[in-house]
């Protein structure tokens, strides 16, 4: 079906930085027969937001896990409002399990990913009134601009 797919088409198929997740990419990878327009949208929010990776033992194994999901066709991170914490400013930051994750996939292929924000903004009585934009997102993107633009 995707050999005979319209010219520039591309389909993300959104999978959690979970094992089953990568064994469904394994599995789809293997259906596709490797059609470059296939690509992996990466959820980094279940690998952080059920504490496994709150450990440094289950942080090893999400970067592990990730290093895996790497060798596959990731053509985005999507994270979550709810995926950060304020930090002392009052400012939205990712927690630390998720900062790492994120910031490892932008190390391996830096520019190629893109990152997907999602959700309403949390930190809108932290920020101060008008503080978030008119999306109420700015300080999320300025957040990620930052790791992006870390070395």
């Amino acid at each position: 079906a995707l050999a005979a797919s319209a010219r520039g088409l591309q389909l993300w198929v959104r999978l959690p930085l979970t094992s089953a997740g990568y064994g469904r990419a394994r599995r789809l990878v293997d259906a596709a027969d490797g059609v470059a327009a296939l690509g992996i949208a990466l959820d980094v929010g279940p690998a952080v937001s059920d504490g496994a990776a709150s450990s440094a033992g289950g942080l090893g194994a999400a970067v592990a896990l990730l290093h895996l999901f790497l060798g596959q066709n990731v053509r985005a991170c999507c994270v979550g409002t709810v995926d950060f914490a304020t930090n002392r400013r009052g400012y939205p930051a990712l927690r630390r399990p998720a900062q790492v994750l994120l910031c490892a996939a932008l190390r391996r292929i830096g520019r190629r990913v893109r990152l997907l924000l999602e959700g309403p903004c949390v930190h809108a009585d932290t920020v101060g009134p008008g503080g978030c934009g008119r999306t109420g997102l700015r300080p999320y993107l300025e957040y990620l601009r930052h790791l992006r633009g870390r070395p």
